[in-house]
């Protein structure tokens, strides 16, 4: 066997809920099938340029501060490392900047240190989020209020009109201390047209005069 071309695992860690970092050596050999993480699954190995890193991304979010068996096998044998995944709030974003007018069930996402995370992740991470607009622009116990705990859209309120716009920022609380997102401008457009490809003409009867066909013809 040519150890060069064996992928070798010198370290395992929890890079995000989703996704372990393998440090090692020869890691552009490592495949999905060679790892295996306790109560989850890889679904696609990332490697390095210089093959001394790789990224597993996992199928399903790591529990916070729980340890986790992971097995990296290779023609030489297998390592055993143990894992747990402890979360550090670095940053927190607002990442819609657009809404569907009168569409019904929108709700504003966000990110955790660069990380989609929904509701549920949060609450497991132990913190209360609350999303606070500009104006009156949640569904609330009594209309469109300023102020939501899910960042559901009251797709009827009056700044929420096609054409409207309004600042929003998310702040997160845990333990007496508090992180905000920067404020974001979420503007309020039409339904989204799907894209136009390659248009092709094929006919014998029309002459093209144009270089160039826009949409607009």
């Amino acid at each position: 066997i040519v150890e060069g071309l064996v992928a070798k695992a010198t370290n395992v860690s929890a890079a995000n809920p989703k996704a372990l970092t393998v440090t090692g050596s020869s890691l552009k050999q490592l495949k999905a099938e060679d790892v295996t993480v306790e109560g989850n699954k890889v679904v696609s190995v990332t490697p390095a340029a210089d093959g001394k890193t790789a990224t597993l991304n996992l199928e399903t979010p790591l529990l916070e501060n729980k340890d986790y068996k992971v097995t990296v096998k290779n023609k030489l044998g297998t390592k055993e490392f143990t894992v747990k995944y402890t979360f550090t709030l670095a940053e927190v974003a607002v990442t819609t900047t657009t809404l569907e007018a009168n569409k019904d069930k929108q709700y504003l996402q966000v990110t955790l240190n660069g990380v989609a995370a929904d509701l549920a992740s949060i609450d497991s991470l132990g913190y209360d989020i609350e999303f606070q607009a500009d104006k009156a622009v949640f569904v609330g116990t009594s209309g469109a209020t300023n102020v939501s705990t899910t960042g559901e859209i009251d797709e009827t309120a009056t700044a929420t009109a096609l054409n409207q716009s309004f600042n929003v920022k998310a702040v997160l609380k845990k333990d007496g201390k508090t992180a905000e997102s920067k404020t974001v401008t979420v503007k309020v457009v039409s339904a989204a047209t799907p894209a136009i490809g390659n248009i092709v003409l094929e006919t014998s009867e029309l002459e093209l005069t144009k270089a160039v066909v826009s949409t607009k013809d």
